[in-house]
């Protein structure tokens, strides 16, 4: 069976730069890779023979026969499967796979044996930085790349930059050191074949994810080719789906430690590492909590359509206590306690909404929330500075009847304030040549008029 993740639902809210930029240096640093490995075939290619040679000599040592007495294909095989690795440097079985290919899509033994982590003889730079970024084919790097896409894109806007890109590079390094332990508690002689690839550093990525967004669902798809054929796609929790590829490393784990003959191809253990150290982060700064309350949010939205009003209102609040300058947030609680019948609770909310959505440049939403406390006679009026801008703004965005509605707040809320004429002006104005709204556009004239006889706009009109 296949299983591909392909979509989470939470899409980022911001550009997540850093996870673009890690899987384009991935990229570039296999297509580089690639190409080193392509200009030295050649001269690989010269050098066979001898390793040929080399080779044919070590399986006749091993099965014990002689040159007129050749070994089956079954002995070969045996002896080649299990010992192999022990006993020849990787350049040589590098140079044995590749004797018949013209090109090849994986880095050079050269490239894996200096940047690559060794646990027999680990470098600081191949153990802390350089084996992330290498990768052993292009499936290999497709599948990292992919994962990374998914999941990091959310966390880093959860994180922030700076923080995500160090736990991803933190995570590499706690993958590489876990895998080095067991190897050497366990089974030292796996300890030639070399570790690369971003896997642990994208365990890391998503223990911090099914932390964080334990209720977010994956869609997955999936291939089942055995007696009968059959794909389609589904969704799954991120804690169960990433759950369960946990557990499916901690099997693999196991059977390497059981079975270290047949170790190879999957660092189980690297991905284990760099998954708990990422799970060991996002508790210590309470990842869980602050996704428990993003889910609040959308409990109380949901709650809201339903009609369930007092949830609604309560799981606004449980989301406020955490994020207290939420717009939205802010605008559900308040409709919620509307449809509760406190419109005076509400009307604090709905400020605190209109203020949100001017910051964030929300201005269509800005005067969507105007008009609906206009319609539930709410006097809903910011502070003076605010609440100009805010009219102009709109005005500015072409939502005319909202910005003439805060125009005219403006003036009968601050009618001292220096600007409250010009404002009845151009609500009037608006009134008048927008919104083909002639008598209560004179209604406003007339007003200016009484209040600021003397007032140079007054004047004018």
């Amino acid at each position: 069976m296949l299983l591909v993740p392909y979509a989470v639902e939470r899409p980022p809210r911001r550009v997540p730069f850093i996870t673009y930029g890690l899987v384009a240096l991935n990229v570039l640093v296999f297509v580089g890779s690639v190409w080193v490995a392509n200009s030295h075939l050649p001269n690989d290619k010269r050098l066979v023979e001898q390793d040929k040679q080399r080779l044919l000599t070590w399986v006749l040592q091993q099965t014990r026969q002689n040159a007129n007495a050749p070994p089956s294909l079954e002995q070969i095989r045996e002896v080649v499967d299990e010992q192999l690795y022990r006993h020849f440097d990787y350049g040589m079985i590098w140079r044995l796979e590749h004797e018949r290919d013209e090109y090849v899509l994986e880095p050079h033994y050269t490239t894996v044996l200096t940047y690559a982590f060794i646990p027999n003889r680990p470098t600081w730079w191949g153990l802390a930085l350089t084996h992330i970024f290498l990768h052993a084919s292009l499936l290999h790097l497709l599948g990292n790349m992919l994962f990374l896409w998914l999941f990091g894109r959310a966390l880093e806007d959860a994180l922030g930059w700076w923080l995500f890109g160090l736990s991803y590079l933190v995570s590499g390094l706690a993958a590489a050191i876990l895998q080095l332990i067991m190897i050497r508690a366990f089974s030292p002689e796996t300890g030639v074949l070399p570790m690369l690839g971003a896997s642990g550093a994208v365990s890391g990525v998503m223990g911090l994810f099914a932390l964080r967004f334990y209720r977010t669902r994956i869609h997955v798809f999936y291939l089942i080719a055995f007696i009968f054929w059959r794909w389609g796609t589904f969704t799954i929790p991120s804690a169960w789906g990433i759950g369960l590829w946990v557990l499916q490393d901690v099997i693999g784990g196991v059977w390497d430690l059981l079975s270290p003959e047949r170790y190879g191809g999957v660092a189980h253990w690297a991905h284990i590492g760099g998954f708990g150290l990422g799970l060991l982060y996002g508790l210590l700064i309470q990842f869980q909590a602050e996704g428990k309350s993003e889910y609040a949010l959308a409990d109380a939205e949901k709650a809201l359509s339903q009609g369930q009003y007092q949830q609604a209102a309560q799981c606004a609040a449980q989301y406020l206590a955490r994020h207290p300058h939420d717009g939205d947030a802010h605008l559900v609680r308040a409709r919620s306690l509307v449809a509760c019948g406190d419109s005076q609770g509400a009307l604090p909310h709905f400020a605190q909404a209109l203020t949100a959505l001017l910051h964030a440049g929300r201005l269509r939403e800005a005067g969507a929330v105007c008009m609906e406390a206009d319609r539930l006679s709410l006097s809903l009026t910011l502070e003076p500075n605010l609440q100009f801008t805010l009219a102009n703004r709109l005005a500015g965005a072409g939502e005319f009847a909202a910005a003439a509605r805060a125009f005219r707040a403006f003036a009968l809320a601050y009618p001292d304030e220096p600007r409250a004429a010009w404002a009845l002006v151009k609500a009037a104005q608006i009134l008048q040549e927008r919104l083909n709204q002639p008598e209560e556009a004179q209604r406003l004239f007339a007003l200016a008029r009484e209040r600021y006889p003397h007032n140079r706009w007054t004047q004018e009109m």
